[in-house]
């Protein structure tokens, strides 16, 4: 796998190049990715909450 692009490389193609000139420090807490997954998270979290706390009115069967 000689041949295959790295993360950086990979971000730059999704993202368009200059990104990575930023974010320098790879994956900790300074990066795009790691940032970008925690909002993912918490977004992801909330979701299940809402579904959680609503599920009485969602699904009327029970």
């Amino acid at each position: 796998m000689a041949g295959s692009p790295g993360v950086k490389d990979k971000l730059n193609l999704i993202v368009g190049g200059d990104i990575c000139e930023v974010y320098r420090d790879g994956f900790n807490c300074g990066s795009f990715g790691f940032w970008c997954g925690l909002v993912g998270l918490a977004v992801f979290i909330i979701f299940l909450a809402y579904f959680h706390i609503n599920r009485e009115r969602i699904d009327p069967t029970s």
